[in-house]
């Protein structure tokens, strides 16, 4: 699967509107499966890299985090693998990006205070 991190308020609105057509017009990126709070945390646990991304792909489709506080996070998806004031994030293993040897990827959450403002599967 090919995960890159966009980067600027433009381009990541331009990605989110051509989703939210996709979306309307009955397609997904990730299949029809809803995010599923207790399968990422088992997955993650689990070391399952590629199921904390598809998990961590779907909580972004939905924006299942959006606005929760950080206690509310860490009892839905356990203790991040890294964590700094403004950004946590879960190892998703390699992401290959076809340009070669894959590089270290995560489900990251971005913070403003103690709410989630943003999500994103990239290279960190």
């Amino acid at each position: 699967m090919l995960s890159v991190r966009i980067g600027g308020w433009r381009t990541r609105a331009a990605v989110l509107a051509g989703c939210s057509a996709l979306t309307f017009a009955g397609c997904s990126l990730t299949g029809d499966s809803a995010f599923d709070a207790a399968a990422f945390r088992a997955s993650h646990e689990a070391g399952d890299g590629d199921a904390v991304e598809e998990q961590g792909l779907r909580a972004i489709g939905e924006d299942a985090h959006i606005g929760k506080s950080k206690d509310e996070i860490r009892a839905l998806l356990g203790s991040p693998d890294q964590a700094t004031r403004n950004e946590w994030s879960w190892s998703v293993g390699t992401i290959n990006d076809g340009i070669g040897v894959g590089d270290g990827g995560a489900f990251f959450l971005y913070f403003q205070g103690d709410r989630v403002t943003s999500a994103e599967v990239g290279i960190g």
